[in-house]
């Protein structure tokens, strides 16, 4: 063990960050990676980030992760390992080894335990190792209570995706006397799995209210109501703040059932309502459920007059800083 691992203040961990994705660039995981560890530098801990996007552009499925496991290998001097990743994305694997090899101990974040429904026979084969490394490793945690219990292994906690709440500011939220829109949005790519062309049906029996479709997708011919398209994550809190609903997914199944995706932490910021598909969001989080297009039709119709507020401590619990406190506590237990 190298000496001087921690101040007398219990700071300044020297923490060697792995992950599938890093940045605005590179979607919701790269957001939650990125914001992670800045929260953990603002504390006073030394953070390396690597990740796979630093790789990933050579086409052979394996040169990318022996490349990145010498890369990890070789990173700057580090207390502790942390790796946050998808499904079947090997970073587990690869964090794990490098961890090992250091002699250092390793905390596993999955951001999602079904990240595909191609169940291939190789897929098969990775699962079962990514479920081997995942009781090796010292601490294991997921984004929601639900998805934790479709872990097969004991002791796995939860560490949800958070916000920068100097950023991302109740305080920004205009008021209901302001001069705006009535709107309601739909924040990130528009997958098929969560079936956002529901909003767009509702959205023609509602033409007095504004659908704003904000991120990558492949709507043509949309309603004069409805608006797609896409801005820098940067520009994400002025939209929220002139917006009155918001919409998570419209469809449960097994990539969604339970989940607590990095937008939602950005809706609740802002004190907006939530309207999902009944069973699509984590039970902890307080949303609006609906179960068919009637239903969603009247829930926005509702919510979309009324001025709605979160209790100032479930905000609390998103902010990065508080949930970079728990990760600094789980990496000083380990030490």
């Amino acid at each position: 063990m190298e000496e001087s691992l921690l101040d007398s203040k219990g700071k300044n961990l020297r923490v060697l960050y792995v992950s599938t994705h890093y940045g605005e660039a590179q979607g919701g995981g790269g957001i939650v990676a990125q914001g992670l560890s800045d929260a953990l530098r603002k504390r006073g801990h030394i953070v390396t980030n690597v990740y796979l996007g630093q790789v990933s552009k050579l086409k052979c499925r394996l040169m990318p992760y022996l490349l990145f496991f010498r890369f990890a290998c070789n990173a700057s001097r580090h207390d502790i390992v942390f790796t946050h990743f998808h499904t079947f994305s090997h970073v587990l694997v690869v964090s794990y080894l490098a961890a090992r090899l250091f002699g250092k101990s390793i905390i596993a974040r999955i951001d999602d335990y079904f990240y595909t429904t191609r169940f291939r026979w190789f897929r098969i084969l990775e699962m079962g190792l990514q479920n081997a490394v995942l009781k090796k490793c010292d601490r294991v945690f997921t984004v929601s209570e639900e998805y934790a219990k479709r872990i097969p292994i004991q002791g796995v906690g939860v560490i949800r995706n958070g916000v920068d709440l100097t950023v991302f500011s109740p305080h920004l939220r205009k008021t209901k006397g302001s001069v705006k829109r009535r709107s309601v949005i739909f924040l990130g790519v528009a997958y098929e799995h969560r079936a956002v062309d529901k909003l767009v049906k509702v959205a023609e029996e509602l033409p007095n209210i504004d659908f704003l479709l904000v991120g990558e997708s492949e709507f043509r011919n949309l309603p004069s109501n409805v608006k797609a398209f896409r801005v820098p994550h940067g520009g994400v809190p002025r939209i929220l703040s002139e917006s009155r609903v918001a919409i998570n997914s419209l469809q449960t199944n097994v990539l969604n059932a339970g989940s607590s995706p990095t937008k939602v932490a950005e809706y609740i910021a802002f004190n907006l309502p939530i309207v999902s598909w009944k069973g699509s969001l984590d039970s902890a989080i307080p949303y609006f459920p609906v179960s068919n297009e009637r239903e969603l039709k009247e829930t926005i119709d509702h919510l979309v007059e009324e001025d709605f507020k979160y209790d100032p401590q479930l905000v609390k619990q998103f902010d990065w800083n508080v949930i970079a406190e728990k990760v600094e506590v789980v990496m000083e237990e380990l030490l």
